[in-house]
């Protein structure tokens, strides 16, 4: 287990997992910080429709939601100078059972899922790492 500095409460990072954590000058582009967690989440959104997943927002509660279950965490710091960093981590393939002795985000009552629970199949990463890495280029230029 490590300590960092970003928002989101307990987190996991493993396998299975594709994690990003961009370094965007968010006062450049007008400082909106609400505006950057939800160009994340509409990017991951758009992913995951490539691959047939209903997936939204859920109101009060960061992150990407297929159903009632979180599929993609986000939790970002801010520093002064209104440079970001932490991101996103999406659960592609990851060991859902990684999830069982955390409240992950700090929320007791919601569970997670992955892409490869939804499908009922093993997802190739590579193919979901172009895709985020070109809808990430779409979104924020």
């Amino acid at each position: 287990m490590f300590r960092v500095d970003r928002g989101g409460d307990v987190t996991f990072h493993g396998p299975g997992q594709l994690v990003g954590y961009p370094i965007i000058d968010i006062a450049a582009r007008g400082g909106d910080i609400r505006q950057y967690v939800r160009q994340l989440e509409d990017m991951i959104i758009a992913v995951l429709a490539a691959f047939y997943i209903d997936a939204r927002h859920l109101t009060g509660y960061p992150g990407v939601w297929a159903g009632e279950k979180k599929i993609a965490a986000i939790g970002i710091k801010v520093n002064a100078a209104g440079v970001t960093s932490h991101g996103f981590a999406l659960n592609v393939n990851t060991d859902l059972a990684c999830f069982e002795n955390i409240f992950p985000c700090g929320l007791d009552h919601k569970s997670v899922t992955s892409m490869a629970e939804i499908l009922k199949r093993p997802v190739h990463m590579e193919p979901v790492r172009t895709l985020v890495s070109e809808t990430f280029m779409r979104v924020f230029g």
